[in-house]
C-alpha cells in the first residue's frame, strides 16, 4: 500500500488534529534524496542534535490504535525496526529484553506446509509491547511483487478478547523513505518509473515476517503470557490486487520472555497554558507510558513526541503503535501509551518532550527547531 493510501484509510476512520495534519502534509513536501536522520535545533547561539525518525497521527481516543513501521537495511530486520546498533542489540540481550535461537529451545521450532517452513527467529519485549520476527522459506514468487501471508491471527494466553493488538508485514529488506519516514544513508535505489525498489528476499532466498504486538491495554502484561501465533495462506500483492498461491495453516505457541523493568518517574509540570499537566511517566527502552491530568474536558493534553538525552541529543518523533486518550475521563486522566521506534537508554533521559507548535520557519527546506516550539519536561524524581 502506497504511504498516502495509509493516510488516507486513517483518515477515514479517525479523527487527526489539525496540527498532526499539519505535520504530515509538510512530510510529504519535504520528503528528498538529501534528507537526513539527523538535524540542528537552534536556540539563541546554542545548538543541539535531534533525531527525526516518525512523525505519527495520534488518536483522540482511549483504545484507538495507532501504528507505523520504519525500517533501514541491517541484517535483522526486526533490528531494523529499532535503527539498532550491536551496541543497542547486546544490551538488549543482557537485560534480557531480546531472545533469539541460540541452540533451537528458546523458540519453537519452524513448522513446514506446502513446501515452505516458517521459523521463529526473534522476540522483543516488556509489559506493554512485544516484536516478533519470522523467517519464511523456500517460496518463489515473481519479482516486483509484494508477498502476502493472507490471515495473521494472535491469541494472548488462549483468550481471544484480550485488549491486544497486532500488525505485521514483510520486511521490505532495505532503507524505506515513506512519506512518514526519514531515512539514513544516501539515495535509495530506483525503479525507471521513480518508485523504489523493494528487496524482499535476502541472499539466501529467504524473507523475514515481522510482528509488532500492542499489549499496552492488557492488564495482566506481556512477559510470560503465552501466543498462539497463526499464518494462512500465502500469496502476493501487487498494485491492489491479490492472488493467493499456496494455501495452508503455519502455527505456533510461544511465550514472550523479555523484561518488565522501567524508570518510573514522578513529576506535577504543567505544559504551559495547555490545561494539561505531566504526573507520571514509565521509560523502556523499547515503550514510553505518560500520565497526564487534564484541568477540564475541553483542554488538550499535548503530543508526546520524544526525550532529551544528557548529551544534549534531542530524540523526536520517536514514539510508534501504541494508544492515546483518556484513562478515566471522569477523573481527567489521560494517558500515552507507546512503542519506540528506537533503544533508548533509559539512564540518559534527563527529559520528555512535547509538541508545542510546529517551526514557523525554515531552513534551508528544513524546520528550524527552537526550544519555545517544545514543553521540555526535566525529569529528576525517580521512585
Amino acid at each position: 500500500m502506497e504511504e498516502k493510501e495509509i493516510i488516507e484509510k486513517m483518515q477515514q476512520s479517525i479523527v487527526i488534529p489539525n496540527i498532526v495534519q499539519e505535520k504530515v502534509n509538510s512530510a510529504f513536501q519535504r520528503i528528498d534524496e538529501k534528507n537526513k536522520n539527523v538535524i540542528t535545533m537552534h536556540s539563541g547561539k546554542r545548538k543541539w542534535k535531534m533525531m527525526w525518525i516518525a512523525i505519527t497521527a495520534v488518536m483522540v481516543a482511549l483504545g484507538t490504535t495507532i501504528c507505523a513501521a520504519a525500517y533501514i537495511h541491517l541484517n535483522s530486520g526486526l533490528e531494523a525496526d529499532f535503527f539498532m546498533t550491536q551496541e543497542e542489540r547486546q544490551f538488549l540481550e543482557e537485560q534480557e529484553y531480546m531472545w533469539h535461537i541460540r541452540d533451537g529451545s528458546e523458540m519453537p521450532a519452524g513448522v513446514t506446509a506446502g513446501g515452505v517452513t516458517i521459523t521463529p527467529l526473534q522476540m522483543i519485549s516488556d509489559n506493554r509491547f512485544a516484536w516478533l520476527s519470522f523467517k519464511v522459506e523456500g517460496y518463489d514468487f515473481e519479482e516486483g511483487m509484494q508477498p502476502k501471508i493472507f490471515r495473521m491471527s494472535i491469541v494472548v494466553d488462549g483468550n481471544e478478547q484480550t485488549f491486544v493488538n497486532a500488525y505485521s508485514e514483510f520486511y521490505k529488506g532495505r532503507d524505506y523513505d515513506g512519506s512518514l519516514f526519514f531515512y539514513e544513508g544516501g539515495a535509495l535505489e530506483k525503479e525507471t518509473n521513480g518508485s523504489h525498489i523493494e528487496n524482499y528476499v535476502d541472499e539466501e532466498g529467504n524473507m523475514e515476517y515481522i510482528i509488532q504486538i500492542d499489549g499496552s491495554r492488557y492488564e495482566k502484561g506481556l512477559i510470560g503470557s503465552f501466543v498462539h501465533v497463526t499464518f494462512q495462506d500465502l500469496g502476493t500483492y501487487y498494485q491492489g490486487e491479490s492472488c493467493k498461491e499456496l494455501e495452508a495453516v503455519w502455527e505456533f505457541d510461544i511465550e514472550l520472555k523479555g523484561s518488565d523493568e522501567v524508570r518510573k518517574v514522578a513529576l506535577s509540570e504543567p505544559l504551559g497554558d495547555s490545561g494539561a499537566t505531566v504526573v507520571y511517566a514509565e521509560i523502556s527502552p523499547i515503550s514510553f507510558y505518560v500520565q497526564y491530568d487534564i484541568s477540564e474536558v475541553s483542554a488538550k493534553a499535548p503530543e508526546f513526541i520524544g526525550v532529551r538525552l544528557k548529551d544534549g541529543t534531542y530524540m523526536m518523533y520517536i514514539a510508534d503503535c501504541g494508544v492515546v486518550g483518556y484513562r478515566n475521563e471522569s477523573e481527567n486522566v489521560y494517558v500515552a501509551a507507546r512503542a519506540s521506534v528506537r533503544v533508548i537508554d533509559t539512564s540518559q533521559v534527563d527529559a520528555l518532550l512535547f509538541l508545542k507548535d510546529l517551526p514557523k520557519t525554515q531552513y534551508n527546506g528544513e524546520y528550524e527547531w527552537i526550544e519555545e516550539n517544545l514543553y521540555i519536561v526535566p525529569i529528576e524524581t525517580v521512585d
